[in-house]
């Protein structure tokens, strides 16, 4: 009769066995966030991050460039679908550079607490499929202004869940396999609300986010950390070009929403001093445009329309005076709009992406309460077309627009 295999000393046996046999097994990255130069899927498998306040990116980090995320902003990255679906292991892997370790911050999360998250409260913590384990003090594991580097790999079902940090193993526990829930994959953050506590957003740089389709081994590990790719993997797929971008200033006091959709522009003010006219003035908002390349509008000063003249400084809700001259158009071949901000006092982010259900309008917020006065406001927005599709976005014969001089 064959010997029935029992206890702890069993359990450790197939934990042992399920990651030698995972571990022969080839891996290739399911999704891949670089930061550089935009929020893009480098694998091409097409699990492009959206998010009303996505992260910026800046140069200087452990390969190219990386995202700069804002605990204040709460700024996070958004996958639907997610890339976990159908996966039964998974390697996380990525660079930190953590510019504080207040609150519970979220280096991941996928719906609720126990099914999928990676965060650092007094200690770094990984859940996964209701398994999870912490250990070590963040501010000791991954020090403030240094660049760390963290994995975290689910085995399969009998196997188990393993922390690396700066290649070096951790921690280990049981492992019950993925988590089976659809829910949207999120970067930097626990949730996709406004209202979310600004403590469960990760504070600082992050770069070289891999999710691998495999349980990779320490030395695997360690070989990405160095090479920031595995024997056998694709190179990473270029992000597109934008086809378009519009480059807004203007004068914020309060809070007003910009509100772009096809060839026109309009102020939707919402408090405060209505764009241009804090303190009785009558300021342009400017608008330059590209597209592929070339400059359409060259700093064209549009002065919008309020009910009252100045010095009114429209202080109730009020919706502008339309512009009708924007080009290149934002039409239904863009699947998203990504936002630059080059120069705010305070918050500026993108309420709604195009889409069918809003007729194809980018709408952006700026927020300038709490804040002394007005200040000028400078963004970007870069219009990134549908993969294969043909945008209307052509201005073929269009010749650049001189510079018109500002009125009113």
């Amino acid at each position: 009769m064959a010997r029935m295999c029992r206890g702890t000393a069993c359990a450790a046996g197939m934990a042992v066995l399920v990651g030698i046999l995972a571990s022969a097994r080839a891996s290739s990255p399911v999704a891949h966030y670089s930061f550089d130069g935009a929020l893009w899927d480098a694998t091409g498998n097409g699990f492009e991050p959206t998010s009303h306040r996505p992260p910026g990116t800046e140069g200087h980090s452990m390969f190219g460039q990386a995202g700069q995320f804002e605990s204040d902003d709460r700024t996070r990255m958004v996958i639907d679908p997610t890339p976990l679906s159908g996966l039964t292991e998974a390697t996380f892997a990525f660079w930190i550079k953590p510019e504080s370790w207040d609150g519970s911050p979220r280096f991941f999360q996928q719906a609720g607490d126990d099914d999928c998250r990676f965060h650092a409260p007094s200690r770094i913590e990984f859940n996964m499929n209701h398994r999870g384990f912490r250990e070590g003090d963040p501010t000791t594991l991954a020090p403030l202004g240094e660049w760390t580097h963290l994995a975290a790999v689910v085995e399969p079902d009998g196997g188990l869940l393993r922390l690396y940090v700066n290649g070096d193993p951790i921690w280990s526990t049981p492992s019950d396999g993925m988590t089976s829930t659809e829910a949207p994959f999120l970067i930097g953050a626990k949730e996709d609300k406004y209202t979310s506590w600004q403590g469960d957003h990760f504070d600082g740089l992050m770069d070289e986010f891999f999710i691998v389709d495999k349980a990779l081994t320490a030395g695997e590990i360690q070989d990405l950390m160095a090479n920031n790719t595995l024997p056998g993997w694709p190179e990473p797929t270029p992000p597109p070009p934008p086809v378009a971008s519009v480059e807004i200033t203007a004068y914020i006091d309060g809070r007003d929403r910009l509100i772009i959709r096809g060839g026109t522009m309009q102020w939707d003010h919402l408090d405060w001093a209505a764009v241009g006219r804090h303190g009785g003035l009558n300021e342009p908002t400017i608008i330059t445009t590209t597209s592929r390349g070339q400059t359409i509008l060259d700093g064209v000063e549009w002065v919008p329309q309020w009910s009252a003249e100045p010095p009114d400084e429209i202080r109730s809700p009020e919706i502008s005076s339309v512009f009708t001259g924007l080009v290149p158009l934002l039409d239904a071949g863009i699947q998203t709009v990504e936002l630059e901000v080059l120069s705010a006092r305070r918050e500026v982010w993108i309420v709604e992406q195009p889409s069918a259900a809003n007729d194809y309008a980018v709408i952006v917020e700026f927020n300038d309460n709490m804040a002394i006065a007005a200040d000028w406001y400078t963004i970007r927005l870069d219009y990134v077309p549908e993969p294969g599709a043909l945008s209307l976005l052509a201005v073929a014969g269009l010749g650049t627009l001189a510079r018109r001089r500002r009125t009113g």
